[in-house]
């Protein structure tokens, strides 16, 4: 039956175009996304939220003692209050400088965009499932890290350069950040995949 089902997809929704092929996946995949993720959100917060605060919540615990980690390093010592919504992480060297990490700080959009990604490339990369676990482990990993680095370079652009800046780095930083990350990752994934 699991060989008579995956050839009826194959047949199916097999697309000679790796562009279309790849593209149906990834939407497909993350349409599939929102139930596992509506589950885990029910199970964090008793309730089922699609802004996803249960999942948010824990990216931005997950992202913010790094951030504090990488301040601490070039001198900037920090407090973390956590409020409704999200944390936040007051400056105490040079000054005093607050910053809210809420929703759009957590990540939640590039680590859903990465995992459809995967997911939908993982598909056509011909290697073993345990290779495939650990290229997964490395984007998830570099998906947080480079969401830190986001985080953290709002904070130092807000804490020296004003809140105007910070506002409008915060808009468009990540997906630079991100796409930087992404273009790195799939050089490597497929290296690894070989």
């Amino acid at each position: 039956e699991g060989n008579s089902l995956q050839e009826f997809i194959k047949r199916r929704f097999h697309f000679d175009n790796p562009f279309i092929r790849f593209s149906f996946r990834f939407f497909l995949v993350l349409g599939f996304l929102i139930l596992p993720a509506s589950i885990l959100e029910f199970l964090l917060s008793g309730t089922i939220d699609f802004r996803f605060h249960g999942i948010s919540m824990l990216l931005i615990q997950v992202i913010t003692p790094p951030v504090q980690f990488l301040l601490a390093l070039i001198g900037i010592s920090s407090t973390v209050v956590q409020v409704e919504g999200g944390l936040t992480l007051t400056t105490i060297t040079p000054y005093n400088f607050s910053v809210f990490i809420g929703l759009l700080c957590s990540g939640i959009a590039s680590m859903s965009v990465f995992l459809a990604a995967f997911i939908a490339m993982a598909w056509d990369l011909k290697t073993s499932w345990k290779r495939k676990v650990i290229i997964l482990a490395i984007g998830i990993f570099g998906t947080i890290f480079s969401n830190v680095l986001r985080v953290t370079a709002l904070v130092l652009v807000g804490l020296f350069f004003g809140n105007d800046l910070m506002l409008v780095m915060h808009t468009n930083l990540g997906w630079v950040l991100y796409f930087i990350w992404m273009a790195l990752f799939w050089v490597l994934a497929f290296r690894l995949a070989k």
